[in-house]
Parts: C-alpha cells; sequence; structure tokens
C-alpha cells in the first residue's frame, strides 16, 4: 500500500530511513533497513512504502526515527522500539507511568 489512500498525521524523516503514521493509527515505514528499523522483520532495505504489519492491531499516535531504531507510541501510552533481534514483533518498553 502507499500512502496516497491515507492522511498522514506524524512524519519522522531520519537520516537513511523514515516512517509516517495515519490518522487512522497505522504505521508505514520505507528506506535503510540494515538494523531492522522498517519494523518488516527483516533487515533489507525497502524503497516502497509499506505498512508495519506487526503493529496492525495497535493503534499508533507518533513515530520517530532515529539513525538505526524506530520508536512508536500507541493511543494506551506504549512505547514500541523496533531494531535488531527484536522487530519481528517489535518490542514494548516499558517504564513507571505512562508516556
Amino acid at each position: 500500500r502507499d500512502l496516497s489512500d491515507h492522511k498522514i498525521s506524524r512524519l519522522s524523516l531520519g537520516y537513511y530511513h523514515s516512517a509516517a503514521v495515519s490518522d487512522q493509527g497505522i504505521v508505514f515505514t520505507w528506506g535503510r533497513g540494515i538494523s531492522g528499523q522498517l519494523g518488516r522483520g527483516s533487515i533489507i532495505n525497502e524503497d516502497q512504502i509499506r505498512s508495519v504489519s506487526s503493529l496492525q492491531n495497535t493503534f499508533i499516535t507518533d513515530v520517530s526515527c532515529g539513525e538505526s531504531h524506530t520508536v512508536a507510541l500507541s493511543s494506551e501510552g506504549e512505547v514500541f522500539n523496533g531494531e535488531v533481534g527484536s522487530l519481528a514483533s517489535w518490542v514494548t518498553v516499558t517504564f513507571c507511568g505512562r508516556v
């Protein structure tokens, strides 16, 4: 899927990869994936903008791209971190309180 059918509410442009969040809470990623930062369970580069299926059951409200990782925030205050070794299902980062 591309972004033409979606209203984008958040956009993060990293140095090597990018991510967008639609107003329906869907995360899209593209770019360099060598560290698994695209959230697709692989470490290959992706020129195609595609949704992140591992987060499809979670309403995401914000996203931020680092140099080799991506962090997503859910509407419930959960923080998901995508990087090598944890990307196929993302990792829920637990804090003492809600974000």
